[in-house]
């Protein structure tokens, strides 16, 4: 997955508003209840850098951190 769609699905569970994002198996069980078990393969996989997703808005691998809303609606 591309930050770009990491960071979509993880806003779109966000604004749901279902769970609390640091109850990181909810957030796992609701990416795979919306179909995307690449996001929630992604979670399991990479607990600390989506803590740091949650806490700052950005991954690892993140360039410049910069992206805009636009680029994942």
């Amino acid at each position: 997955m591309t930050n770009v769609e990491i960071k979509a699905g993880v806003r779109l569970i966000a604004r749901l508003g279902y769970t609390n994002m640091f109850a990181r198996q909810n957030v796992i069980e609701i990416a795979k209840s919306l179909g995307n078990d690449k996001l929630a393969r992604w979670i399991e996989e990479n607990q600390t850098a989506y803590g740091n997703l949650i806490l700052t808005g950005k991954l690892p691998d993140d360039e410049d951190g910069n992206e805009t809303d636009a680029e994942y609606e």
